[in-house]
């Protein structure tokens, strides 16, 4: 049998299906990849908080505090962007969760329409056969008729 448009589109939609998949794996990793840092920005934040609490007692040169002080300033401005990252991912996620649904989907109908399709052909050759052999059967028994009459 020859491919239909249905079977097409719907491998079509099987390979968009898998690309979301890959990139759904991919912005996971990468989410992944974020939050690890994240935890580790804020490791380091309170690290140098616990040490701005010890020198504080120890009579730290205020140049050493300023600076230990900015380093926190730092590290909290880039707990900010990774979670405007990770929220920024997130959404690219749930966007991507939606179009691989639709894909899978758009792949099931196309494939459900390519089944009734086949269906339908091979209703239709059954049919004709089945008339073939009708008009086989007709034709015989009308030969036969036609032998008994004569003789």
């Amino acid at each position: 049998m020859k491919q239909s448009a249905h079977h097409l589109l719907a491998r079509l939609a099987g390979h968009d299906r898998k690309q979301r998949e890959m990139e759904l794996a991919d912005l996971r990793r990468r989410r992944g990849q974020f939050r690890a840092t994240r935890t580790a920005v804020a490791e380091e934040i309170v690290r140098l908080r616990g040490r701005i609490a010890e020198e504080m007692g120890g009579g730290m040169a205020v140049a050493e505090l300023t600076a230990i002080q900015c380093a926190v300033e730092e590290k909290r401005a880039m707990v900010l962007f990774l979670d405007r990252e990770l929220a920024r991912l997130e959404e690219e996620e749930q966007e991507l969760i939606r179009r691989w649904a639709e894909a899978g989907v758009r792949e099931k109908v196309h494939e459900d329409a390519d089944r009734r399709r086949i269906r339908r052909e091979r209703r239709r050759e059954e049919l004709k056969r089945a008339r073939q052999m009708e008009d086989l059967f007709a034709g015989s028994r009308a030969a036969r008729g036609a032998v008994v009459e004569e003789g």
